[in-house]
C-alpha cells in the first residue's frame, strides 16, 4: 500500500515507490509532478503503481539530482507519460548524456564501501540519456508563481541536487536528507561535505515539519536539526 501524505491545503504526496530509491508524486489538484524516477530495474513497478492511481499523464518530473538511481527511469516518464524533465542547470549535462559521478564518501566506512564494494552496491552508474526541458534555479516558484511548489539549491550530495518544498510544509529532500538510520539523517555520502552542511542549515530555516528523503523513511524536523552540526 502506498503511503499518502496531505498537506493542509490538500496537496497530496504520493510515496510511489521504495527499496532502492524513493520516488514521490505529488498531486496539487491542477498538476501531477513526479520527483526521481529510481533505478531503471524499477521500470515495471512504477508503471504498476501508476497504473493503479489511474495515471495516464504526468506533467513534470523533477530531478533532485543525476545519479543513476534517481534518474533510472527519466526518459521512460518523459516518453510514456508525457512529463517535461526538470533538473538543476548544473547537472543537466549528465541527464542527457545518462552518465553522472557518483559522490564520494563523507567517513571512513563510507569511503571504504565505494572502495572495495562500489560494483555491488552502486552497480552500474548509467541510465538512459535524456534531455532537460526546464533548468532550475534556487528560487524558482515552479512551475510558475501561482504555485506553491518551490526549489531549494541544496549543493553537497552533488553539485545540482535541489530539494522541493511544498506547501510550505513538506520538503522532498533527495539525498541531502538520509532516513536510513534513526539516530543521524546525515548523508553518507556527499561531493563536499562543507557545502552539504550548509544546505542542511537551508532546510532547517523552512518551516517543513517533515522531510521526505529518497533513502528510507520520512525524517522529522527535530532528527534534522539533532544531525546537523552547529
Amino acid at each position: 500500500m502506498m503511503k499518502i501524505f496531505k498537506t493542509r491545503k490538500g496537496t497530496k504526496i504520493y510515496k510511489l515507490l521504495g527499496g532502492r530509491s524513493n520516488i514521490f508524486l505529488v498531486d496539487t489538484g491542477e498538476q501531477k509532478l513526479m520527483i526521481d524516477s529510481s533505478h531503471r530495474l524499477y521500470a515495471s513497478i512504477i508503471r504498476s503503481r501508476l497504473r493503479k492511481l489511474s495515471i495516464n499523464h504526468i506533467d513534470y518530473l523533477i530531478l533532485t539530482h543525476t545519479h543513476f538511481d534517481h534518474t533510472g527511469n527519466a526518459a521512460l516518464i518523459r516518453n510514456e507519460f508525457g512529463a517535461k524533465t526538470a533538473v538543476h542547470h548544473s547537472e543537466a549535462d549528465y541527464l542527457r548524456n545518462g552518465r553522472s559521478p557518483l559522490p564520494r564518501g563523507v567517513n571512513a566506512s563510507s569511503r571504504w564501501i565505494l572502495k572495495h564494494l562500489g560494483p555491488i552496491v552502486v552497480g552500474t552508474p548509467v541510465c538512459n540519456p535524456c534531455p532537460a526541458d526546464i533548468l532550475l534555479n534556487n528560487g524558482d516558484i515552479f512551475p510558475d508563481k501561482n504555485s506553491s511548489v518551490s526549489i531549494l539549491h541544496s549543493p553537497g550530495h552533488s553539485e545540482g541536487s535541489v530539494c522541493i518544498i511544498i506547501d510550505d510544509e513538506f520538503c522532498i529532500a533527495g539525498d541531502t536528507v538520509f532516513g536510513i538510520f534513526p539516530w543521524s539523517s546525515f548523508p553518507p555520502f556527499a561531493d563536499d561535505v562543507e557545502l552539504l552542511e550548509e544546505s542542511r542549515k537551508k532546510l532547517a530555516e523552512t518551516h517543513c515539519h517533515t522531510f521526505l528523503p529518497a533513502h528510507g523513511r520520512a525524517v522529522s524536523r527535530k532528527l534534522l536539526l539533532k544531525s546537523n552540526k552547529d
